[in-house]
């Protein structure tokens, strides 16, 4: 559990239940042979677990566009960034609970 950074008042989630703000909970820093938590929602069930990180993979999946003028000539390039992660680990101690409506 955190607290609000604009309010101060403690905050389970992404979202303060007093002021409403919304904020980021700090990410553990990911490295191999280290433990994790993981926790997400998937259809209605919060999924948790512990993980030992075994490898990543990253990819750049973004797309590059090129604008040209009337004669042809590149007059700027854009970037659209996409990065996809993968990770690997072994799973410890995981655990499953139902969203509350």
């Amino acid at each position: 559990m955190s607290n609000c950074p604009n309010c101060g008042a403690p905050v389970d989630g992404d979202i303060c239940p007093y002021c409403g703000t919304a904020h980021r909970l700090p990410t553990p820093m990911m490295a191999i042979g280290k433990v994790v938590p993981i926790r997400f929602e998937h259809g209605g069930t919060v999924f948790s677990f512990d993980l030992l990180v075994s490898g990543f993979e990253a990819s750049d999946m973004g797309e590059t566009c090129s604008f040209r003028d009337g004669f042809g000539l590149t007059v700027s390039t854009l970037h659209t960034p996409e990065l996809h992660v993968s990770m690997s680990g072994t799973v410890i101690g995981a655990r499953h609970e139902q969203v509350s409506a």
